[in-house]
């Protein structure tokens, strides 16, 4: 349905040291992956199927082998692994794919390592690399780093946007984007109903209805998905809008602190402060269940 309706890029999972599950969209390998899909598409869609992986959850022996399908791979990393992730680039160049990057949690980047972020890219001179606002914090007021550091990037590489909608300000920073990077070739990431795991991703539907003027993409085959597969999904499964990720994105921690945190209580302000104080504590950059109960048991017992 997606190859139907002209989509430039469809991404099918995650290339990931797993036990492949058919149920599941992780892949051990390129060759588990060809043999999932071997009955679907064909060379003129190849350069549009995308896989992502984690250089630290995936050994590099895995993508040495080019596939009979897949066109490129996206590489998502923490600023930590950036010279790992370049290793893994490397490799995935030699095997024929394309190669974006997305680096994780850009909202916690220093103006020091997205300068050597840019300057590593630029060298390696990938397809494309994405702004991706992993905890939905972006605001228009607070892009301008950001901004500062992607104009330096090279001419001929794509600027990806992959935004969250905890703020439900997807659509502000689109546009936001689209009017500062004027002269450079734009991706954006969206998932059909918006799906993904709360508080979900910017909605496919509505990205072909707003960039859609020549008429490229079909919404009818996305609205026939929709009604097939996404609303049997969205009965079963939780996603969308939730004051709790608000929170954790105003004050740009990981949304797991959120999510563990509604398990523990009901309460807003209870949550809104101790999510505060581990954001004052500069521990909110990766998600750890330990600091959330300490957090929780400090901030009960004042």
């Amino acid at each position: 349905g997606l190859i139907n309706s002209q989509i430039d890029f469809i991404e099918l999972g995650f290339l990931e040291n797993c036990n492949y599950d058919k149920n599941r969209s992780f892949y051990p390998d390129i060759t588990v992956f060809d043999d999932a899909f071997k009955n679907i598409g064909n060379e003129h869609c190849r350069n549009r199927i995308t896989l992502m992986l984690r250089p630290d959850r995936l050994n590099i022996e895995s993508i040495k082998k080019t596939s009979n399908l897949l066109g490129s791979i996206r590489i998502a990393f923490y600023y930590e692994h950036l010279s790992l992730a370049l290793k893994y680039a490397e490799v995935s160049r030699l095997y024929g794919y394309n190669v974006y990057f997305n680096p994780i949690v850009i909202t916690h980047y220093s103006k020091n390592n997205l300068k050597t972020l840019i300057s590593e890219i630029n060298q390696f001179n990938p397809a494309g690399v994405s702004i991706v606002d992993t905890f939905g914090s972006l605001t228009i007021n607070s892009i301008h780093n950001i901004y500062d550091a992607f104009v330096l990037l090279k001419e001929d590489i794509q600027i990806g946007l992959h935004f969250h909608e905890n703020l439900l300000h997807g659509f502000s920073l689109i546009y936001k984007f689209i009017d500062l990077f004027k002269e450079k070739q734009i991706i954006i990431d969206g998932s059909m109903y918006g799906m993904g795991r709360a508080p979900g991703n910017v909605a496919t539907e509505n990205i072909i209805n707003c960039f859609n003027d020549d008429n490229k993409y079909c919404l009818d085959d996305i609205m026939l998905l929709i009604n097939d597969i996404i609303y049997p999904l969205k009965s079963k499964y939780k996603w969308g809008y939730s004051p709790e990720y608000y929170i954790s994105a105003v004050y740009n921690v990981h949304r797991d602190y959120a999510e563990y945190l509604m398990k523990k209580t009901s309460d807003l302000i209870l949550i809104k402060k101790i999510i505060r104080e581990i954001s004052v504590c500069l521990l909110g950059s990766k998600y750890e269940k330990s600091i959330a109960d300490k957090y929780y048991e400090k901030i009960v017992n004042l």
